[in-house]
């Protein structure tokens, strides 16, 4: 049996749209290849849903101090590249000792991945699949581009993120949902709308206008509720009961079918792919979200939910509002969500995935 070498990085603990993806790709991958994880948090909550699929992974190295000096930050990238070093030695060993160099392909989700894959390539002649999930910066699109130039195949999450390469190697499989519901939601009859977000809490998420917007709101029967973990959360924490942090999101398909009325994607930057907005309208939970990026294209394609423009706490509490203000209207959003989810059926990514992989001829090393 072949083997794929999954390089994943949870050395921020955290758990995003990115983890939830490569689960699902090696969820994919199982039943037709020898799948061997390498991570860089043995206790995130990425390995303890492997271990739920009967799975684990290898350790590897990772500087994960934050740097708030020109000293540390110097510190870090001197660690980092020793790290690198350390984890070369470490996926090359186990390669040898496994007799795998000859049967594997790596498949990298994430930048510091990708500089292991492109390492090994050189090093061991093992050839990579990245997973680009990102809409990067200029100076990094051209690391990235470089980085990415012998891949075997690049994996784009969106055409947004595909317009970045423009390379022979790269194609389009966007993110997948199994859509859990067949009914729309109702907010008949309830006394009181829970509005949230579920993201990282730091700067582009633009938690801080979502907070903000609370007080401009009309609808006095509102709670928001902030799921996510992050470096603003101190100074997110306003005095206010209606306002509740709630911590990691564990089960975000629970958590949207079983509280949430209103998901709002605040980002100030634009989305690669925007996976919450899809999970949300799988559950049929209309959406608000910037005006920009694949967010922008998810509520026009699907007109089941409203745009606001960046940083506009005022439109962003008018619209939440205006959702709640009629319980067709919000009917409407509901099913119309539901249905453009369906166009993302899970079996479409599941055959797109499995078709990539097997079309690797092995036998050419």
């Amino acid at each position: 049996m072949m083997n794929i070498i999954i390089l994943e990085d949870s050395s921020k603990a955290g758990f995003g749209g990115g983890q939830r993806i490569t689960l699902d790709v090696i969820e994919v991958l199982t039943n037709d290849f020898e799948v061997c994880i390498f991570d860089t948090n043995k206790d995130s909550i990425f390995n303890k849903k492997l271990e739920e699929m009967h799975l684990e992974s290898i350790k590897l190295e990772s500087y994960s101090k934050d740097s708030k000096s020109f000293f540390s930050m110097c510190i870090k990238k001197i660690a980092s590249f020793t790290y690198v070093l350390k984890n070369l030695f470490l996926i090359g060993s186990f390669l040898k000792k496994k007799k795998y160099l000859n049967k594997s392909l790596v498949y990298a989700t994430t930048k510091k991945g990708l500089i292991l894959a492109f390492m090994i390539k050189i090093i061991y002649g093992v050839d990579y699949v990245y997973h680009a999930h990102m809409i990067e910066n200029k100076i990094t699109e051209k690391l990235v581009s470089f980085l990415t130039r012998n891949a075997y195949k690049i994996i784009c999450v969106s055409t947004k993120v595909e317009e970045q390469f423009r390379s022979s190697n790269s194609l389009v499989i966007s993110n997948s949902i199994k859509v859990p519901v067949t009914t729309s939601k109702t907010i008949k009859g309830k006394k009181k709308f829970i509005v949230a977000t579920i993201s990282s809490l730091n700067y582009i998420k633009g938690i801080e206008y979502f907070v903000k917007s609370f007080g401009f709101l009309e609808n006095k029967k509102v709670m928001y509720h902030i799921y996510g973990e992050g470096p603003l959360r101190s100074l997110l924490d306003y005095n206010n009961d209606n306002i509740v942090f709630k911590g990691h999101a564990l089960d975000v398909i629970e958590i949207l079918l079983e509280e949430i009325d209103i998901l709002v994607v605040p980002t100030i930057i634009p989305e690669s792919f925007g996976m919450v907005i899809l999970e949300a309208l799988s559950c049929g939970v209309p959406v608000i979200a910037t005006n920009i990026g694949m967010q922008k294209i998810h509520i026009v394609n699907s007109l089941a939910g409203e745009l606001i423009d960046i940083k506009d706490a005022k439109e962003m509490s008018k619209k939440i509002d205006y959702i709640l203000s009629c319980e067709d209207t919000y009917e409407s959003y509901s099913k119309r969500g539901l249905n453009y989810a369906k166009g993302f059926d899970n079996m479409v990514f599941t055959r797109e995935i499995k078709g990539l992989f097997k079309s690797y001829d092995f036998t050419s090393k």
